[in-house]
């Protein structure tokens, strides 16, 4: 376990007692994460690229983790696709037969290797029938954070700040879905969908569709200053952002996520849309 993932799973315990009891949402989240950094902490699930191969990707402009590259234990991941199904049932985000049909799925390695790998690429034509693709990929990016988690903490490194300078994830091409505006100058971080990975972007700029025009470009900010909420006129597409300069507590990002769904709705309400989990093409 990471000292992010534990601290965490701490802040959640605090959380707990403080309030007596934690929202059913933030209790999801913990008993998956839980069951995520137990499978991380194996060191065998993974083979990562070398960091000569993920330099040479870099140097293309290209994400360093291409997934044909992950060497990944598919038993494991069968293993714990079906236990994240198993919660997020629990909790009533999966209906009895999506669980069931990703039971099933987990029976057959290849094939849900396959679906994965399609998955990773935005391409919903592989999934099983008698699942709704928002649900399974759910389930699915959901079990292969530990695989990319891993990777990430080893290849994240190898970045260069301000040496990457497109919309996708230095490691996996993921999009972001957060980001936070850091300590000293505020520049902006971006934070990778799919394994946390940060990255610096530009701030008059659309992280999604690339817009420059400031008059389609916006942002609300909470009362205290503490977040942000990045608006498009283009694209209609919005990030959550949390301003490191206005707190001297620790921010734990992944976990920021949760805490602002208030946000998510408020952009909701508003007309704009989230980040869709799919690689991004613009290059800038």
């Amino acid at each position: 376990m990471t000292s992010s993932d534990s601290a965490i799973l701490e802040k959640l315990r605090e959380l707990e007692q403080t309030e007596g009891k934690l929202p059913d949402f933030l209790k999801m989240y913990r008993e998956l994460l839980s069951l995520q950094v137990k499978v991380k902490a194996d060191t065998s699930i993974a083979e990562c690229p070398s960091p000569e191969t993920a330099r040479g990707k870099l140097d293309q402009g290209l994400p360093m983790l291409q997934f044909h590259e992950l060497d990944m234990d598919w038993k494991r991941y069968a293993g714990l696709f079906t236990q994240v199904a198993k919660v997020l049932r629990k909790y009533d985000v999966l209906s009895k037969d999506d669980a069931k049909a990703i039971e099933k799925a987990s029976e057959n390695e290849d094939s849900l290797a396959e679906t994965v790998r399609s998955l990773y690429d935005n391409d919903h034509s592989t999934i099983p029938e008698g699942i709704g693709p928002g649900q399974f990929e759910l389930a699915a990016m959901i079990a292969l954070w530990p695989f990319l988690s891993r990777c990430a903490a080893e290849l994240s490194p190898l970045v260069q700040q301000w040496s990457w300078t497109r919309n996708i994830c230095p490691v996996c091409g993921g999009p972001p879905d957060f980001g936070y505006l850091e300590k000293g100058e505020g520049a902006r971080w971006l934070l990778c969908s799919r394994c946390d990975t940060a990255w610096p972007y530009r701030r008059l700029k659309c992280p999604y569709c690339g817009n420059e025009d400031q008059d389609d470009l916006s942002y609300l900010a909470s009362e205290d200053g503490l977040y942000r909420l990045y608006l498009c006129e283009q694209c209609h597409k919005y990030l959550k952002v949390v301003d490191l300069r206005k707190t001297e507590t620790e921010v734990l990002l992944p976990l920021e996520r949760l805490l602002t769904l208030d946000m998510d709705r408020q952009a909701h309400e508003m007309g704009y849309m989230p980040a869709q989990a799919q690689t991004q093409t613009s290059t800038d």
